[in-house]
């Protein structure tokens, strides 16, 4: 039994910013590797398919399905890139009679919408299925009963059906290392802060978060965190040492992985105590660190942090749930900052009750923030199953959805608006912010100096004309959506 697993092309979601998004942005799809981990354990040949890495358009993969004849195929998804996974079904469909499995955090959200709408896929599959995938396909194979898998949408009799919610309560310490060796690892470069260009592998310590943000659906998706040991963590990072000694940067994509500071002490205590000599960068909220954790962080290996700063108005950063505050945010940067540690944040403009005074709050607060080195300056977007979607829909604080399709961009476009901001305003105010953040001799001088002429040549003109190529983009005439692209 051969399976092949694709990620669809992401890097479109982001418009003209698309080119400067792969050079901060670029990474491995580590939900395929677990699930080619699960597989191949089970005795079911996977392959996967980065599209992006690989730079295949649909043509490519088209070729590479009739090279390597799998006998099922897998797709994930997230919600923007559910148009260019719909397209790849498509033209597979129109080639082969292979069954298409979907799954990703889009399914999860939707349930059996996604076979409603889209005739491509044959099966769904929602929620962490390393388990329960192999388990499917060895009932597909035989021809036997595969109403007993969980989470499982399938057709029968002309009507879509899903089954019982998973009941298993899968303990994330006993998921096996995730196949890294499934890809050409070499594809994943990354700049890392006062070292260079290195080699970097994507990175998981836990699953889900229990903030309560308005804009995100981990509640959704992992109504429980799912919490891995720190000898888990440690084991996993050896292997990838003994494994693959090419990767030498790990980017943990946890949501917030200083959620239980104790643990996240202990994991980098580890790390410091194994001397694995990775460098790394991680994601967490500015009221989950301090002194004694960012010091043990940096000794052992961190070289890049994230925080969700969302908002500079201390009303609309309330509302939007995260549970900091602005003195928070400032005294986290300065911490971090004080231990040589680049900095990134990220703001959202266009929320409910936000008014061109709330975001110029925004805008000048990190603008002034003098330890914060880049800045993503995002537009509301409403993805399903989020506490803001229901509001946008509700009209909630002014606010008014414009496009409810899925296939929305990720930068230089909007399907929001609220009080008098249309969508093209919000994203002439994006372009803008971004021009006033980065076009700053501070922030110019701490690319050059950081990064090196040549690579900070290439990054700020991309800003640039990703700015001027989104503003004078027209606006559709029927939505007020700027130049939307479907799928990524």
């Amino acid at each position: 039994m051969n399976l092949l697993l694709i990620a669809p092309r992401w890097l479109k979601v982001y418009g003209s910013f698309k080119y400067i998004t792969k050079i901060l942005h670029f990474e491995p799809p580590l939900g395929l590797c677990y699930l080619a981990a699960s597989c191949e354990k089970e005795g079911i040949n996977t392959d996967i398919l980065d599209a992006e890495a690989e730079g295949f358009d649909v043509e490519d993969i088209i070729s590479y399905v009739k090279k390597t004849k799998p006998d099922f195929i897998g797709i994930t998804t997230t919600t923007p890139t559910i148009g260019e996974a719909k397209r790849v079904a498509q033209e597979i469909k129109r080639n082969f009679s292979i069954p298409i499995i979907v799954g990703g955090p889009h399914v999860t959200l939707i349930g059996k919408q996604v076979l409603e709408e889209n005739p491509e896929f044959d099966f769904a599959m929602t929620n962490d299925c390393e388990f329960r995938l192999p388990m499917f396909l060895k009932l597909l194979w035989d021809g036997k009963d595969i109403q007993k898998v969980g989470g499982l949408i399938f057709r029968k009799n002309g009507e879509v059906i899903q089954n019982f919610p998973p009941t298993e309560d899968v303990q994330f310490d006993s998921i096996p290392f995730p196949a890294r060796e499934k890809l050409k690892i070499q594809r994943y470069k990354w700049f890392v802060p006062g070292v260079g260009e290195r080699i970097a592998t994507t990175f998981q310590t836990s699953r889900g978060c229990p903030l309560r943000c308005i804009f995100c659906s981990e509640r959704v998706l992992y109504p429980k965190t799912k919490l891995r040991s720190p000898e888990n963590v440690i084991e996993e990072l050896k292997h990838i040492k003994k494994n693959h000694p090419e990767i030498q940067h790990i980017i943990f994509i946890d949501d917030t992985i200083t959620l239980v500071p104790k643990r996240a002490y202990e994991i980098f205590r580890l790390m410091e105590e194994e001397k694995l000599g990775f460098t790394f960068e991680c994601e967490t909220v500015a009221n989950r660190i301090d002194e004694k954790l960012a010091e043990q962080m940096v000794r052992a290996g961190l070289k890049r942090i994230n925080f969700g700063i969302e908002s500079g108005d201390p009303q609309i950063l309330k509302m939007v749930g995260k549970g900091t505050n602005i003195d928070d945010i400032k005294k986290a940067y300065k911490i971090v900052k004080s231990l040589g540690v680049e900095t990134r944040g990220s703001v959202i403009i266009g929320l409910p009750y936000e008014n061109l005074k709330t975001i110029a709050r925004t805008i000048f607060f990190i603008t002034s923030l003098k330890e914060l080195d880049f800045a993503y300056i995002n537009i509301a977007t409403p993805y399903p199953g989020t506490v803001l979607r229901d509001m946008i829909l509700g009209g909630e604080g002014g606010s008014k959805l414009y496009y409810s399709g899925y296939d929305m961009k990720r930068y230089g476009s909007a399907v929001v608006g609220v009080g008098k901001l249309k969508p093209n305003h919000l994203v002439k105010i994006q372009k803008l912010a971004v021009l006033l953040f980065y076009m700053r001799p501070r922030r110019i001088m701490h690319i050059i100096k950081s990064r090196g002429f040549g690579f900070a040549f290439r990054l700020l003109l991309g800003f640039m004309l990703g700015n001027f190529l989104d503003l004078f983009q027209r606006t559709s005439s029927n939505n007020g959506h700027i130049s939307r692209v479907a799928g990524g």
